[in-house]
């Protein structure tokens, strides 16, 4: 081609006179725009490309010529923000998460900080068990996974074996309580049956009168 403008070109196979790199090492190459004679995949489709490392001959699929980093390996990622290549998952759509270990494209919070966490519709990323199993959870500073309701407001109880989110005192330390209107937690028996009981010193769980105020007396029979 007469039109070539550089004598020093080596290969008389080139088929574009407008190529500009004499260097360029590939006559199948497609594209003069490309800009870069160390490519060594003549089948890739953008010459925006910014990398001749890419080795691999699928990646002319590969979307976004924005991506930076030549080690991704999955050419169905659509973001260039993404900053870490170990991003296992291609469907991922916020580059902000900062663990390629997160498992779950699905979780919204990439403040959360455990890969291990394994409900998505987590909310609060300050949470710091990732064995609590319930979204629902209210209080991150919740110390229990083991509590089993999600409704408890009280991140000070001790107890996962509480049955009733509405106790109201967390040193109550009998978890077989029946009686959240219970006011006094050094209370000794969990069969006591009127929240109104006024001393916690009483023994008989038999006693029916709350107004009784002697914790000594002995007998539950007595009617006055």
């Amino acid at each position: 081609d007469y039109r070539c403008k550089d004598y020093r070109c080596k290969d008389y196979h080139c088929k574009d006179y407008r190529c500009k790199d004499r260097r360029c090492k590939d006559y199948r190459c497609k594209d003069y725009r490309c800009k870069d004679y160390r490519c060594r995949d003549y089948c890739r489709k953008d010459y925006r490309c910014k990398d001749y490392r890419c080795k691999d001959y699928r990646y002319y699929r590969c979307r976004d010529y924005c991506c930076k980093d030549y080690r991704c390996k999955d050419y169905r990622c659509r973001d260039c923000c993404c900053k870490d290549y170990r991003c296992k998952d291609y469907c991922c759509k916020d580059y902000r998460c900062k663990d390629y270990r997160c498992k779950d494209y699905r979780c919204k919070d990439y403040r959360c900080k455990d890969y291990r966490c394994k409900d998505y519709r987590c909310k609060d990323h300050r949470c710091k068990d990732y064995r609590c199993k319930d979204y629902r959870c209210k209080d991150y500073r919740c110390k229990d996974y083991r509590c089993k309701d999600y409704r408890c407001n009280d991140y000070r109880c001790k107890d996962y074996r509480c049955k009733d989110y509405r106790c109201k005192d967390y040193r109550c330390k009998d978890y077989r309580c029946k009686d959240y209107r219970c006011k006094d937690y050094r209370c000794k028996d969990y069969r006591c049956k009127d929240y109104r009981c006024k001393d916690y010193r009483c023994r008989d769980c038999c006693c029916k009168d709350y107004r009784c105020k002697d914790y000594s007396c002995k007998d539950h029979r007595c009617k006055d």
